[in-house]
This record gives structure tokens, C-alpha cells and sequence, in this order.
């Protein structure tokens, strides 16, 4: 008797395992790309990370960070998140326009070219052990030359002007739909040229860039619930942000996800 019995048992276990290994299997885990290092000009051992995050069918969150090659990683965010949502079925980045990641006292030379190991932990995904490529030292005087770029592209013409909704879109996506005055958007050019009150726009959710605009409509995709701030920028083709007498032109709105 205890034979039939047994194998009723390891049949059970493996049909149990069966289920728990296909539950598994439908984890469809974010894909990291275009990871890269930013040496800080001025703070030494400082390196900035960029990277493009890839969703599936459901959002994901960044919850943390590490390095063995830094004494401090960090997750800056212009909202002073510590975790970072990413919207399902998009291509959001990190970058230093946005949200980033910051490493501190990184050891070693930090010479173009080196790989730096990183481990990002998100909630669905788990941890992705990923290589940050460092890349040319940034230019000291970038700042300045996009600051007078900006007063440039201020002074030129009558200032753009923007308004922004939220409306309830398919699959649990959220449609931003812009309303614009002075300006006109431009479709995407390897060699951008600035055009007077033309350019594009990003979208970022929490400080997080999810895309740039390049028509008055985008989608943001399903995410948990919370509540979220969703910003829209208006830069030149030459990614300069465009300016008026109120400072960036700019919309926020808030998303309530329930």
C-alpha cells in the first residue's frame, strides 16, 4: 500500500512544482540597456549612471543599488525618491536630466572604458548584476554654453506656451495630451537643426524620463497604485528646454492610480 501511496505523493509534488515553475516563467523581467558612467568633472571618484529600462506587461520598481565598487551608491531623483516606478510596456531612462544613479568614491582609475559592475533590485524582477562602460570625461563648460543657449532660445520670438491632461487610456495607461502656443513640434533628426519655436518635449513620471514627445499625445503605461507626478518640458531640437517669463515651460499635473 505505501507504494501507491508514495508515488501519489511525488506525483502531487511534481504537478506543484509544475505550477510554481510556470508561475515563475511569466516573470517577465525589466531589460537593462545603454548602461553608462559619467565621470563628474570636479568631484573626484564621483560617476553618474545613465541606463534605458525596458518593461513588459506590467510596471516595475527600482528599490535599490549597489556597487562593489563604490563606498556609496545612491538613487537621486528631483522628487527625492528613493524608489523609482517604471510604467509597463515603455522604454523609460536614467539620466541626469531626471533621475539617476550616483556612485561615490569610486575606486581605481576611472579611465574611459572601464566597466563598472552594478546590482539594481527591483520589486518584481529581482536583482540585474549589470556593467556600467565609463565614458569621456564631461565637458567643464558644457553647463555654461547650455545656459546661454537657454537665454538664446528665450529671446527668440514669442515664448511657447503649453497646458497639459490626463485622461484614462487601454490596459490601465494614462494619455497625456498637450495644448501648445508658440511652438511646433519637429519629428526626430539625426542632425538636429534649432529652428525657432520648434523642438519636442519630455515626459517624465516622478522625475523618471519615460519618453520624448514629438506630437501633442503620448501614453503612459500601467502602474501600481499611488500617486504620481507627471512633468512635460518643451526643449529646442537641440535639446535646450525652452524658457518664458515665468521660467521653464513646463506642465504638472498629478496622477492619482487606484
Amino acid at each position: 500500500m505505501r507504494a501507491p501511496i508514495v508515488i501519489a505523493c511525488l506525483s502531487i509534488l511534481l504537478v506543484v512544482g509544475i505550477l510554481i515553475w510556470r508561475g515563475m516563467a511569466k516573470v517577465d523581467p525589466v531589460g537593462l540597456s545603454q548602461i553608462t558612467a559619467q565621470p563628474v568633472m570636479g568631484e573626484s571618484g564621483v560617476v553618474h549612471v545613465g541606463l534605458t529600462v525596458e518593461t513588459g506587461d506590467a510596471a516595475d520598481v527600482l528599490i535599490d543599488v549597489t556597487s562593489p565598487a563604490a563606498s556609496e551608491v545612491l538613487i537621486v531623483s528631483p522628487l527625492n525618491k528613493t524608489q523609482l516606478t517604471f510604467p509597463a510596456r515603455g522604454t523609460p531612462a536614467l539620466s541626469e536630466d531626471g533621475s539617476y544613479i550616483r556612485l561615490v568614491d569610486v575606486e581605481g582609475e576611472i579611465s574611459e572604458g572601464r566597466l563598472i559592475p552594478l546590482t539594481l533590485t527591483f520589486l518584481r524582477s529581482g536583482e540585474q548584476s549589470v556593467r556600467a562602460r565609463v565614458g569621456m570625461n564631461a565637458d567643464p563648460h558644457a553647463k555654461h554654453r547650455a545656459m546661454a543657449a537657454m537665454a538664446e532660445v528665450a529671446s527668440e520670438g514669442p515664448a511657447p506656451e503649453m497646458r497639459m491632461a490626463l485622461e484614462p487610456a487601454a490596459n490601465g495607461a494614462t494619455l497625456v495630451r498637450l495644448e501648445v502656443e508658440n511652438f511646433t513640434f519637429d519629428p526626430d533628426s539625426e542632425t538636429p537643426e534649432h529652428v525657432p519655436g520648434h523642438g519636442h518635449a519630455h515626459l517624465y513620471l516622478d522625475g523618471v524620463k519615460v519618453q520624448r514627445m514629438y506630437g501633442t499625445e503620448a501614453l503612459i503605461g500601467a502602474l501600481p497604485s499611488g500617486t504620481f507626478e507627471v512633468r512635460v518640458d518643451l526643449n529646442s531640437n537641440l535639446h535646450v528646454p525652452y524658457r518664458n517669463a515665468d521660467g521653464l515651460v513646463r506642465a504638472v499635473e498629478t496622477l492619482v492610480v487606484e
